[in-house]
């Protein structure tokens, strides 16, 4: 921890640090409370990664995002891609992970006027993702097996109906989207 703090401190030009707290860790990077006014974001080496270049291009789609978002897109302070680190400013607020809306229809306006405006961006904003719809079928139904035991009936009969059906046909265009909007963010 001690060399992430001194690279943090470096980084932000000897900003001093009261905290560095773990917030928790998505498939590629950990991520840290700083002084409860940053978020800083640590990759982890992952197989066939890129590495400075995933950090250079998460910032230029954040940058993107937050220019035609309606909503609060956290604001890049500084990157240090070759050493993996992204420091951003911490949104007000508490994550729908944590605490759950009681009445989630009043996000619906929000969401989707959000979704348009992402939908709006460039699509060579970054990679196509050209992974077959039949492929991603595939990997739900390799899940099915860890998750089962925790379906009832009703559940299970549900997700097998799921799995049983033909995949729409493969877009034909392609759009800029959020591939990972969930509670938590």
């Amino acid at each position: 921890m001690d060399g992430l703090i001194g690279a943090v401190r470096r980084l932000l030009g000897g900003y001093e640090i009261g905290s560095l707290t773990p917030l928790g860790a998505g498939t590629d990077h950990d991520a840290y409370d700083l002084d409860g006014v940053f978020v800083v974001r640590r990759r982890r080496p992952v197989e066939d990664d890129d590495g400075p270049a995933a950090v250079e291009r998460e910032v230029r789609v954040l940058e993107a995002v937050a220019r035609v978002s309606p909503i609060p897109v956290p604001t890049v302070v500084a990157a240090a891609p070759e050493q993996g680190l992204l420091v951003l400013r911490r949104l007000p607020g508490t994550s729908l992970l944590a605490e759950p809306c009681p009445d989630p229809d009043r996000l619906v306006e929000q969401v989707a006027g959000f979704l348009a405006a992402v939908y709006a961006l460039p699509a060579d904003l970054v990679e196509p993702d050209d992974h077959p719809l039949s492929g991603y079928l595939a990997e739900a139904a390799e899940a099915v097996a860890r998750i089962a035991p925790v379906l009832d009936a009703g559940q299970r009969a549900l997700v097998e109906e799921f799995l049983a059906t033909t995949p729409p046909p493969e877009p034909t265009i392609r759009l800029f989207c959020h591939a990972d909007l969930g509670a938590e963010h």
